[in-house]
């Protein structure tokens, strides 16, 4: 009896151990789990990037409005009107800074474009009020995007 004790303990030693064909397979799994993982940070750098240039552009959008709360109304139609930060001569002393912003945070394909919209273009406005539409757009990874604001402001008082 004592031999077959022996040759038990033996047969338990061998399988133990992990045969070639496993190892292959347990590295086959953790390729694959490398690679997604590789994949999802990528993915996950890419929209990163994305966030921060869409919180830049509400930052300008928000910048600009809080120019445009700061003026008189009657004087909002003639200094932000058709304000493009691609085009230097719609640029004045009101929105320079902000153009500069524009360039700073969105780099050279980051543009901003102000419209001011009142009743003589948009017979569907009271009088006293315009749509103040704010666009600011940039290119990212080939792709146009852009980033729509549109307010309505009335003159208040006579």
């Amino acid at each position: 009896m004592a031999k077959h004790r022996a040759s038990r303990s033996i047969m338990r030693r061998v399988d133990v151990g992990f045969s070639l064909i496993e190892l292959l397979v347990a590295m086959s799994l953790l390729g694959i789990g490398l690679l997604a993982i590789g994949k999802m940070v990528a993915s996950s750098r890419r929209h990163m990037t994305y966030s921060r240039a869409e919180t830049s552009a509400v930052s300008l959008a928000t910048e600009i409005k809080e120019r445009i709360f700061t003026e008189n109304f009657d004087d909002i139609k003639p200094v932000f009107d058709n304000a493009d930060t691609d085009d230097p001569s719609t640029i004045n002393d009101s929105t320079d800074d902000w153009a500069n912003h524009v360039d700073d945070l969105l780099g050279a394909t980051g543009r901003g474009r102000v419209n001011i919209v009142d009743d003589s273009e948009d017979p569907t406005l009271p009088v006293d009020l315009v749509r103040v539409e704010i666009i600011i757009s940039w290119s990212e990874g080939g792709t146009d995007r852009s980033l729509p604001h549109t307010i309505l402001l009335s003159k208040v008082g006579i």
